[in-house]
């Protein structure tokens, strides 16, 4: 599955050590840069725990969440 949805056109992407750049351009004509930061498995592991925290947080935000050992996400795609 592409990050880019219909109506763009990829004009080029370039990898470093440190990001992905990836320039496209609308339908419209607007052109678009996304830069990605490329993150090591530690640092990748770290931010999907803050993120499953949050999410947490945000479906029991009058729970004490500070003893839960494991939080599961589960993203439905195929609305």
């Amino acid at each position: 599955m592409s990050f880019w949805n219909e109506g763009y056109t990829i004009l080029s992407e370039t990898k470093t050590d440190n990001e992905i750049t990836t320039v496209a351009r609308t339908d419209g004509g607007a052109t678009i840069i996304c830069r990605e930061p490329i993150h090591t498995s530690e640092e990748e592991s770290e931010m999907l725990s803050d993120f499953a925290l949050a999410c947490a947080q945000m479906m029991f935000p009058d729970k004490d969440l500070s003893h839960i050992k494991r939080i599961r996400v589960i993203c439905n795609e195929n609305r």
